[in-house]
Parts: C-alpha cells; structure tokens; sequence
C-alpha cells in the first residue's frame, strides 16, 4: 500500500500494481456495495492527473527501494568487516 501527499491532497490505501505487460499502474481504494461490486471511493477525474499520480507513487517506490538496498549493504559490510 502507497500513501501519497501531493497538492494538498493526502492519499491513502492506494496500491501500486504491475500489469501484465510489466506497467506499473495505480489501483484506488474501494468499497463493497450491498451488490457485491467494488466501486472506487477516489479516481481522477482525467488522464492527465492519473498520470501524474501513478510517476509521483512509483518515484516514491523505487526511492524506497533504493534505500532499503543501501541499507542492506550497508548491513552486510558492517557484518563482513566484524
């Protein structure tokens, strides 16, 4: 799950999803109705903002990716100089 602040606008539950073809896209949080189908509780309301969206999560991604593979590193040199 992403949680993600921009323009004044703070989004939670949203989840960032590979499609298969490889592109990661963005998926909003939803609701069950009394029907048993899931509505989304957010979307944008225009391409141009879902776009914008999805790039500001996967920076956020792969930012978070980034650092936890320097901080694993940085773990096992600390280990291997012991």
């Amino acid at each position: 799950m992403v949680v993600l602040e921009t323009n004044g606008i703070y989004l939670k539950d949203i989840r960032l999803n590979e499609s298969n073809d490889g592109k990661l896209y963005l998926q909003f949080p939803n609701r069950k109705t009394k029907d048993d189908e899931y509505k989304d509780m957010f979307y944008p309301t225009n391409s141009e903002l879902r776009q914008q969206l999805t790039e500001q999560a996967i920076n956020m991604y792969q930012e978070k990716l980034i650092a936890k593979e320097f901080d694993e590193s940085a773990k096992e040199t600390e280990e291997n100089e012991l």
